[in-house]
């Protein structure tokens, strides 16, 4: 085989091996924007689990989204599984987007779990951080 056909080859295949990544990481994605809706659908439906485990699907495969971390941490909250969600609450206060409503959770989480230094703890880190849904305080 001479060598421009053997460079041609090569090209076409890994054209191909670039174009089969692409699709593969448009159907991740694809994967990851259905998981969140589906969750999302969940939640309004007030099916925390199914919310959860979906929502737990999602940030194995991307760790960094503070939206689904925040509601993984609301999902298992109103499931009742606390230890969970404080976990998912705190990386969710890491987020500028949801920080302030995380630490508001993560102190409901510790009031829910008769801890009331750690939940006026995270329930002052709220308000330092801009949290300022006032009628939350009255109705929670």
């Amino acid at each position: 085989m001479n060598s421009k056909r053997l460079n041609l080859l090569l090209v076409v295949f890994l054209f191909g091996m670039a174009v089969d990544a692409k699709w593969a990481s448009a159907q991740a994605d694809a994967e990851q924007a259905n998981l969140l809706q589906g969750a999302q659908m969940d939640i309004q439906s007030e099916d925390f689990e199914a919310a959860a485990n979906k929502l737990e699907k999602y940030v194995a495969a991307d760790d960094n989204n503070g939206q689904a971390w925040f509601l993984l941490g609301y999902s298992l909250h109103m499931d009742g599984k606390l230890d969970q969600a404080i976990k998912a609450h705190q990386k969710a206060s890491k987020d500028p987007q949801f920080g302030s409503t995380a630490l508001y959770n993560l102190g409901c989480a510790y009031s829910l779990k008769n801890d009331p230094l750690k939940s006026l703890e995270y329930l002052h880190q709220a308000l330092d951080a801009g949290f300022s849904q006032f009628e939350q305080f009255e109705d929670d």
